[in-house]
């Protein structure tokens, strides 16, 4: 995610931490210059924003947004990859748009040989990531995207 030529990109973030050493040198008449040698930085809640292009950081997982002129989101994606498991178990949310453990054990017809524990394990790990809404219907939890991938992979 590269803005071109002269694209503004306006950085905001909760927190941002530099840590390093600071080298001071005399510059004579003028004071002295200052230096942050080895820096490190680390951002809580980075949101840049490059023209149509944005990107978030999730609870723990970037994520992209393309916006068109009218400010709506055209496209979402994740940055970066899942873990095997992750990727199918975000697929079949994706496919299914609204669905719980039960229904993907079921779609999964044994394959991997998991049971509903399992699946809710995934999911919850999905949710923690940022990548799924979970939500209560009565007593069950249902899921759904937050967001459907198209980046993820490209």
């Amino acid at each position: 995610l590269v803005p071109d030529g002269t694209t503004a990109v306006n950085v905001t973030a909760d927190q941002i931490t530099i840590a390093g050493t600071l080298v001071v040198t005399p510059a004579g008449t003028a004071g002295v210059t200052t230096k942050i040698a080895t820096p490190t930085v680390h951002t809580t809640a980075l949101r840049l924003q490059a023209r149509a292009v944005h990107l978030e950081e999730g609870p723990r997982c970037p994520r992209a947004r393309a916006v068109d002129v009218a400010g709506e989101v055209s496209k979402s994606g994740i940055i970066g990859t899942l873990d095997p498991k992750a990727q199918s178990t975000f697929d079949l949310v994706c496919q299914r748009g609204v669905t719980d453990a039960k229904e993907l054990m079921q779609a999964d017809a044994g394959r991997e040989g998991v049971g509903h524990t399992a699946w809710n394990n995934r999911l919850a790990g999905l949710v923690e990531l940022g990548l799924i809404a979970e939500y209560t219907v009565g007593k069950a939890k249902r899921y759904r995207p937050v967001l459907r991938g198209e980046f993820h992979g490209n």
